[in-house]
């Protein structure tokens, strides 16, 4: 990293290891080639802090080097997705810019920030060789060699193309991460309702949705494994921003769709004649037009987002030419 003109690491993600935690926040991280990196693990251990008090406590006493630097990151906003911080964020953070009993904070750049550790780094430690996040791993190669003798017994040469041979032929990524993931959370579920069954956390349960219909299929002409659309497995909490959003979709839909028809209506009057658009519904319909592939076309109605919808297939005749 040094040979490339890196002076400086920060990352959160080696807080989500599964098994050992991280001993240190602020750290010189060593190379094989001896060369150094400045590098900090915001102890909050997150990147989307909203800025309250219990967070800049955690980000405080979650630090692993208090006594070799005073200073720490605390990454605030809305992280995933983007959309930045909100006001309200701000100002708690402006508060606690000088209140006893909290830390001080106050706003500052990834330079600034950099520049004061670098100011106390004779205190600190170093780190030499692999860091290692304990969540996110590679292929395994049993799972490989599994997937090598399928493709070697089960697709033949004759009924695929050269491309997805090759393509096949590759060795596979596979995710285990996904799987741990999902066998955890199956895990947790599962405990749960046990529990709710002995009446240890009725009340627990009671605040917990969950939907099981998350279906997959496999293609046989591609080998591949897709996700069956409107199939979902989701468990949140009632109260989280999730029921909210199924609660207002319908009224959210209708919304913008009655305002997007509006302006399609002002623009159609203002643009478009009774003749224009009864000229263009033939031509859509396939009706009394010269030059044109025979076709019936009909239209359905449906419901799509909780709003009615035109379906139009068109089933194209036979041409016939003269003798």
């Amino acid at each position: 990293m040094r040979g490339c003109g890196i002076r400086w690491f920060l990352t959160q993600k080696l807080s989500w290891s599964l098994v050992n935690a991280f001993p240190h926040s602020t750290f010189f991280w060593e190379g094989i080639d001896g060369s150094q990196v400045l590098t900090h693990f915001p102890p909050g251990n997150s990147y989307d802090l909203k800025g309250r008090v219990e967070e800049m406590l955690k980000a405080m006493n979650n630090n692993k080097d208090k006594g070799h630097v005073n200073h720490s990151a605390a990454l605030f906003g809305f992280g995933d997705g983007a959309g930045g911080p909100t006001q309200k964020m701000l100002d708690r953070l402006k508060r606690m810019r000088d209140t006893d009993g909290l830390p001080r904070v106050q706003m500052s750049t990834p330079d600034r920030f950099f520049s004061m550790l670098e100011k106390e780094k004779t205190q600190l430690l170093t780190w030499t060789g692999e860091l290692f996040l304990e969540l996110h791993n590679d292929t395994y190669t049993t799972q490989a060699q599994r997937w090598s003798d399928y493709v070697e017994r089960y697709v033949s040469s004759d009924s695929t193309s050269p491309e997805l041979r090759e393509h096949l032929a590759q060795e596979p990524v596979f995710l285990p991460r996904n799987l741990r993931q999902i066998r955890k959370c199956q895990c947790g579920r599962e405990q749960q309702e046990k529990e709710g069954k002995e009446g240890n956390s009725k009340k627990s349960m009671e605040n917990v949705e969950s939907l099981d219909k998350l279906e997959c299929k496999f293609k046989l002409n591609s080998y591949k494994m897709v996700y069956v659309i409107k199939s979902e497995d989701y468990m949140y909490r009632r109260t989280a921003l999730l029921l909210r959003a199924q609660q207002s979709h319908e009224r959210v839909s209708k919304r913008l769709h009655q305002r997007f028809q509006a302006w399609v209506d002002r623009w159609t009057k203002e643009h478009v004649t009774r003749e224009m658009a009864a000229e263009t519904n033939k031509w859509l319909m396939g009706e009394g037009l010269e030059g044109l592939v025979p076709c019936t076309t009909t239209c359905d109605t449906e419901t799509l987002h909780f709003v009615s919808i035109n379906k139009y297939r068109v089933k194209y005749g036979t041409i016939f030419k003269p003798p």
